[in-house]
């Protein structure tokens, strides 16, 4: 993950240049100052006074000696962590210091982290009360993102293991007691009862899978873990990774539901059921093979209000058939509020929903719910009452997977637009007098729209419209569909292998 995040190699930095997400800012670490940033949106920030960037130096070799012309990085370290102390967390000026400094929980398990790391591989002993005093701030309770204050989070889980990390290297008991003590009060608060994450995000829910299998290791070493607690994380972990599988298409696409991006992944192993219903984490999602690629499948946002790492994306539904991801979550671009794809990413037009056209309706916190969900051989069926709106919406979604068609039927009072959102894959070709079409890899997507009015867009920065985010930072042109309707409207999207060269539009 973090040459995702750090973008600039060794010599990069030893040249005094630093990219992190894409941007790229002078670096000097004789000057290294936490209490200012070069970057001026909070994500770079954090990763900036978390030191990750730093670790370049010394890795990927391992190597105990950075390789670097930089005289004393780790003394640089000191330095800058001496001159920007802990303030505490008390009084709300204490809490506004320690944000500007690197003293939140967030950038502090960071950097914790990236000391633990430095730590292993010089040995410097000067790193020793620097991570003395990392390790008191993530123990604060009030800087602790997990109960029970706060719910289980995945900033707590790394707090934590950040936590035993720097007990391992320092031989200090009492801090592995004491983050043990706090991972085993959240263990059975992270998953809901069928697998999803309360964070409201499938990458969310493969990133606490990963952390808290390394948990369940720490524990079954451990034999004072009590078997009950070892009992039920792994029987959770074991639905969490089935609740994966679900949201990963046959072509290895995730469903990339809340702050979640569709890089692709490993083709999901085979499960005993073909279907999911999870209303407490708001997930459903169906299929009629694990081994025949060319099958349909289908998944489903709706559920409790928007929380953590959700969107307004109640009622979006995902779909893939003939091997192809065809309607999809744009997912998640990054968190630079200056990036005007940033604020449209969370927002209902950013899904497969309708949106009414009435400016005065905003989007409200509610649960939507599951009214009928059915399978009928190779048919499956589901319609969700939508509570995003102040105006009652109802959807009703039916896939055929013979037919390799999905029919979506929207009902709200008033004018509406239904966002429909294609893998960046289509390319729009002839459309028919009624029907707007699109190729993708030798198959045809046919969009029955009828009279509606339908705007088709692709890459557009105004209105914001047909983005797809597969990386952090970099926004991908797809297609995009807005269809207006009336009090009740029909679609049905079909897919055909394609017998001809298409003819582009």
């Amino acid at each position: 993950m973090l040459d995702l995040v750090i973008n600039s190699s060794r010599d990069d930095i030893n040249s005094g240049r630093l990219t992190i997400l894409g941007a790229t800012v002078p670096v000097d670490l004789s000057a290294l100052d936490f209490s200012t940033s070069p970057f001026a949106d909070p994500g770079r920030a954090m990763w900036w006074r978390s030191l990750a960037w730093l670790a370049v130096l010394w890795l990927p070799e391992g190597r105990s000696a950075p390789d670097t012309t930089i005289p004393d990085p780790i003394g640089a370290i000191v330095t800058a962590m001496g001159n920007t102390p802990d303030p505490g967390w008390d009084t709300p000026e204490a809490r506004s210091l320690a944000r500007a400094s690197g003293w939140d929980e967030a950038t502090n398990t960071r950097r914790e982290q990236t000391l633990n790391c430095l730590f292993e591989l010089s040995g410097d002993g000067r790193l020793v009360p620097l991570l003395t005093t990392l390790a008191q701030a993530n123990l604060d309770p009030a800087r602790y993102y997990g109960p029970p204050s706060r719910v289980a989070h995945n900033h707590g889980t790394m707090a934590n293991l950040a936590l035993m990390d720097t007990a391992h290297l320092l031989g200090d008991t009492e801090l592995a007691t004491r983050a043990r003590a706090r991972l085993l009060e959240a263990a059975h608060r992270v998953f809901t009862a069928r697998g999803y994450t309360f964070e409201q995000s499938s990458d969310y829910l493969e990133f606490n899978v990963q952390m808290w299998t390394i948990v369940a290791a720490l524990f079954s070493a451990d034999p004072t873990t009590p078997v009950e607690t070892l009992a039920a994380l792994t029987a959770a972990l074991s639905r969490a990774r089935t609740m994966v599988a679900h949201l990963t298409d046959p072509t290895g696409h995730p469903a990339a539901y809340g702050d979640s991006r569709r890089s692709p992944r490993p083709v999901p192993p085979a499960q005993q059921s073909f279907t999911t219903r999870d209303d407490q984490g708001g997930i459903a999602a169906g299929r009629w093979s694990w081994t025949n690629r060319l099958t349909s499948w289908w998944s489903l946002r709706y559920g409790p209000p928007r929380r953590m790492h959700g969107h307004q994306d109640h009622g979006s539904v995902n779909w893939s058939t003939l091997r192809v991801p065809v309607l999809v979550d744009p997912g998640y671009l990054g968190n630079d509020p200056a990036l005007p794809l940033v604020a449209w990413q969370s927002s209902p037009a950013a899904h497969n929903v309708a949106v009414p056209d009435d400016g005065k309706t905003r989007a409200q916190p509610a649960s939507s719910t599951i009214v009928r969900r059915w399978r009928d051989g190779r048919v499956d069926g589901v319609v969700v009452a939508v509570a995003t709106w102040a105006k009652p919406l109802r959807t009703m979604i039916i896939v055929d997977d013979a037919r390799r068609s999905l029919t979506l039927t929207t009902i709200m009072r008033g004018a509406f637009t239904t966002h429909l959102h294609l893998d960046p894959c289509w390319t729009q070709i002839q459309p028919t007098a009624t029907a707007r079409r699109f190729s993708c890899r030798g198959r045809v997507l046919t969009v029955e729209v009828g009279s509606q009015q339908t705007t088709v867009y692709r890459g557009s920065t105004d209105p914001i419209a047909g983005w797809v985010f597969s990386t952090a930072q970099v926004s991908t042109p797809a297609i995009e569909l807005a269809i207006a309707g009336l009090k009740s409207q029909q679609l049905t999207l079909t897919v055909s292998r394609s017998t001809t060269s298409p003819t582009p539009s």
